[in-house]
């Protein structure tokens, strides 16, 4: 629902400023946006691979898959949302094919960014603290990872930069929250946690 109601807000944008110039670059952005609804863990597969395998069409040069957390707990079993979830508790060969299906999205969305070089951004809910609640075997596919927590501001939100191979960890940033977008509310993007 979250990257809809972006999109949503950004088609509106562009649709009120559609004469000028700002406007038709941004309707013709947007015209290259494309969505794929996956309902479980194997159409998601299937859909990045479609995207990774696609030649015809140009490479896409960002991916976003929106929430890895509601795909995998089912087949993990686990609780999302504070609902325990089928196969909490199963037996250990439905755990295993969980994680099966874990790795196999993990090397697809490896596999769709390394191929086509896309960048590829997975929104995860399931978390347990700072770190993700789909296990150990999850930590480790991304390359950069940021954690987003509300604040006491209203339409605040701060990003904490967890995991990167190129930056130093645990530098944040404070972001306004608006109908269609993310902005930082400092003039630097990242400061250093103290």
């Amino acid at each position: 629902p979250t990257l809809r109601r972006l999109l949503n807000g950004a088609q509106v944008h562009a649709a009120m400023c559609k004469d000028t110039s700002a406007g038709r670059a941004a309707a013709a952005l947007l015209s290259r946006v494309h969505v794929a609804r996956a309902g479980d863990v194997h159409k998601a597969i299937a859909a990045l691979d479609a995207v990774r395998c696609d030649t015809v069409s140009a490479a896409p040069a960002l991916v976003v898959l929106d929430d890895v957390g509601t795909l995998l707990t089912p087949v993990l079993g686990g609780v999302v949302a504070g609902q325990l979830m089928a196969g909490g508790g199963g037996e250990s060969v439905e755990r295993a094919r969980g994680h099966a299906l874990l790795v196999a999205l993990a090397r697809a969305l490896v596999a769709l960014a390394t191929e086509r070089n896309a960048a590829v951004v997975v929104i995860n809910h399931a978390v347990q603290g700072c770190a993700p609640a789909l296990g150990r075997s999850w930590r480790h596919v991304a390359a950069e990872r940021v954690l987003l927590q509300r604040t006491a501001a209203p339409r605040t939100l701060c990003a904490t930069l967890l995991r990167s191979s190129s930056s130093r960890t645990g530098n944040a940033a404070q972001l306004e929250l608006g109908d269609a977008f993310l902005a930082p509310l400092a003039a630097h993007e990242w400061h250093t946690h103290t």
